[in-house]
């Protein structure tokens, strides 16, 4: 029976005999016992650093981070991810890095996280169950304890000298694999992930590690019943608040302990001042010294781009339109992209761009009647004679810059006029 492939739903995954061996050497070369078969209780299916304790922390990494695109795929492009409210978590764009494999202590590190393991329970699905904000809340406090003790324990392992917080903590790809940076795009009530560090700096990044990985993975994608009730798939949403909030506090620990605090209120301005104090000021770490030496007044931005030429695969060179485009197309792009304001509001979340033209009418625009006259002159409408023959265009220019990756476009994902 034929299959067709939709791109939104499409996430292919490498089988053959280099990824079999990459197994063996995580789950059957590395040294390990399993004394005991973890059971399927509910509540312990649901914590992954219960059921895997006895496999070493840095194999369980290392497989969610060869693949760390559909890993975080598995939820940008799952049910979890289809709405407006489910992604109102998530920034329009930003820049996701990943902690270094190489820096985990296989014995402490796998100590801390056994003995946080109640700490990092995630919600279960519990179909039919009202919204229970004590079990919220029991969550909530949970994960400030986490926090606090890895606060003390990141404090413990500086002060020792057994870590750095340079740049070094993040992995490059180790010069071969391009999963090591990755960039988000939310559309209003859907969401794409694509391999490299994508457009111009972001407000935000993330970097990620084990535990945020694994937490991600399994409250979004492993433990996320679809068919839930609402109070499941509401604390779903909620603790995906506090992960997004881990991974943007890793990332301002690179960051000078006098920039974090502004950044914060930048990128958290008009929340409630205990939100912040939650997860930031209130933390001892959050004020310690960094290991990055910064040359200009705007460390965010030097960091991201000292990252950008220093992972593998991050330039993303198959999105430069500068590298093939002819020298108007580029100029045509760059003003488009320059051209920052309330205009850009009444363009859609997502445009397939065939020939540039109208840039000026585009920054004029002030209404939705001007979007409908620049969409008359320049758009291509569902009931227009050429329609389809733009789209096996665009189709086939993505079908030879994704390869395997491509799917067909769902048009009852995009705007319909």
């Amino acid at each position: 029976m034929p299959i067709t492939v939709l791109d939104k739903r499409h996430m292919p995954y490498r089988f053959d005999k280099a990824r079999m061996d990459h197994y063996r050497r995580l789950f059957l070369a590395a040294e390990y016992e399993v004394q005991k078969l973890p059971g399927y209780e509910h509540k312990l299916a649901a914590n992954p650093f219960k059921t895997f304790r006895a496999i070493p922390v840095r194999s369980r990494y290392e497989f969610l981070l060869e693949e760390a695109q559909f890993s975080i795929m598995n939820f940008i492009k799952g049910p979890v991810c289809r709405g407006e409210i489910a992604l109102d978590v998530i920034e329009d764009h930003f820049w996701v890095m990943f902690t270094d494999p190489a820096r985990i202590d296989p014995e402490h590190d796998a100590q801390f996280l056994a003995e946080e393991a109640d700490n990092l329970r995630l919600p279960t699905a519990s179909t039919g169950t009202p919204v229970d904000l004590l079990t919220w809340k029991r969550y909530a406090r949970a994960e400030e304890r986490f926090l606090s003790a890895k606060s003390d324990y990141m404090s413990q392992q500086l002060d020792g000298n057994e870590r750095r917080l340079d740049i070094d903590a993040i992995w490059d790809g180790d010069g071969r694999n391009d999963n090591a940076a990755l960039t988000i795009f939310r559309h209003f009530d859907s969401a794409s992930v694509v391999k490299g560090f994508v457009g111009d700096t972001p407000k935000t990044a993330w970097v990620v590690g084990y535990a945020l990985l694994e937490r991600i993975h399994y409250l979004l994608v492993a433990g996320y019943d679809v068919f839930g009730g609402v109070s499941h798939q509401l604390e779903s949403r909620l603790y995906m608040d506090f992960l997004r909030m881990e991974a943007e506090f890793n990332f301002l620990m690179f960051m000078p302990p006098e920039n974090r605090t502004a950044l914060v209120n930048e990128w958290y301005r008009g929340s409630r001042k205990s939100i912040k104090d939650h997860f930031f000021t209130r933390s001892a770490v959050f004020q310690r010294e960094g290991d990055v030496t910064f040359t200009s007044d705007k460390p965010k931005e030097e960091l991201l781009q000292r990252m950008r030429q220093k992972i593998y695969g991050a330039t993303a060179t198959p999105y430069d339109y500068r590298i093939t485009a002819s020298e108007p197309m580029v100029a045509a792009f760059e003003q488009l992209e320059q051209n920052v304001g309330a205009h850009n509001s009444y363009m859609p979340q997502v445009s397939f761009v065939n020939v540039i033209g109208g840039k000026r009418d585009v920054a004029k625009l002030a209404s939705t009647q001007d979007y409908e006259q620049l969409l008359d002159r320049y758009g291509v409408r569902r009931n227009a004679p050429w329609f389809w023959h733009v789209s096996d265009k665009f189709q086939k220019m993505y079908r030879q810059q994704a390869s395997t990756a491509a799917g067909l476009f769902d048009y009852n994902r995009y705007h319909p006029r």
